[in-house]
């Protein structure tokens, strides 16, 4: 019988290790010493834990579990955006943010990204050249494909929200938008 991996998302700030799972739900520990035993204990070998890579925490907990045989991945996004300067703004942010961020420019490459590598999650944007992100987004989700999508989009009418979310986004966010 093949067992698959638990998988644990951890996110990290001075204070709290913040992790999830579909088996142990939301866990709250202090980052301390007493918080970190907890964390190890709650980690088998067998896991995946999935976080970003900002900083001296998160690059610290990597080499720890890496070290123990537990595999650490990044969050891995593809961004679909066309707008040169509104792109490289959401890329330069999600790279500031510990994100590996791949960077497409139209439909088409992004349907070629998407049947080619995994990603954690895309960023879609509806008006792009070559094919549409409504077309991209029913392709992927044609496929069975369950990679959460936030469409990020100009077009603000309720129509196109519904249409969105009915073709499969699990949101929806218009432009303009406001950075944390």
């Amino acid at each position: 019988m093949n067992k698959s991996k638990e998988i644990y998302g951890i996110d990290i700030s001075k204070d709290v290790f913040d992790i999830y799972s579909t088996k142990t739900g939301h866990i709250q520990l202090k980052n301390e010493s007493k918080g970190f035993k907890e964390l190890l204990k709650i980690l088998v070998k067998d896991s995946l834990v999935v976080m970003e890579a900002t900083g001296y925490y998160h690059y610290r907990l990597a080499q720890y579990l890496y070290k123990r045989g537990i595999q650490v991945s990044v969050m891995r996004l593809l961004l679909v955006e066309d707008d040169l300067l509104l792109g490289d703004g959401i890329r330069a942010g999600l790279d500031q943010d510990g994100y590996a961020v791949d960077w497409v420019q139209d439909g088409i490459a992004a349907e070629q990204a998407l049947e080619t590598d995994q990603f954690d999650l895309v960023v879609l944007d509806l008006n792009l050249p070559r094919r549409s992100g409504i077309d991209v987004l029913k392709s992927l989700r044609s496929r069975g494909e369950k990679v959460p999508v936030l469409v990020l989009t100009a077009r603000d009418a309720v129509s196109d929200r519904v249409l969105g979310l009915d073709c499969g986004a699990d949101d929806y966010l218009t432009k303009p938008f406001a950075p944390k």
